[in-house]
């Protein structure tokens, strides 16, 4: 999949931000079907609402947690330290965190072929 915001890193397509947000154990779901909240190691989401917004609180609250459970916590240092980098050259604090978090599912997480949903 040719992936042009991954390169640039400019705002994610909805496709990105579903998959980062999966990745991180969140789930949309209809209310009147599936219960909202906590089941097992996904949080089930109101999909009226969708994901929540790409910014510092939930990447902290959600990807953070995510990253040390799946990956450990050295390479959740490695990604402050890119992150950091990212910064200090004046790119958007969340944004640059996002694709540092991303960059690293991608290279860590296989091809989902067949998935549905």
């Amino acid at each position: 999949m040719n992936e042009p915001n991954l390169k640039k890193k400019t705002q994610p397509y909805e496709t990105q931000i579903r998959e980062f947000w999966e990745w991180c154990g969140l789930r949309l779901v209809d209310p009147h079907t599936h219960p909202l909240g906590q089941a097992g190691n996904i949080l089930q989401l109101n999909q009226e609402y969708g994901f929540p917004a790409i910014d510092l609180n939930n990447l902290f609250l959600y990807a953070k947690p995510a990253v040390i459970k799946k990956l450990g916590k050295a390479v959740w240092e490695g990604i402050l330290l890119k992150w950091f980098k990212e910064m200090m050259i004046g790119k958007d604090p969340a944004l640059a965190l996002f694709w540092a978090i991303y960059d690293v599912i991608k290279a860590c997480t296989p091809t989902h072929k067949g998935e549905t949903g």
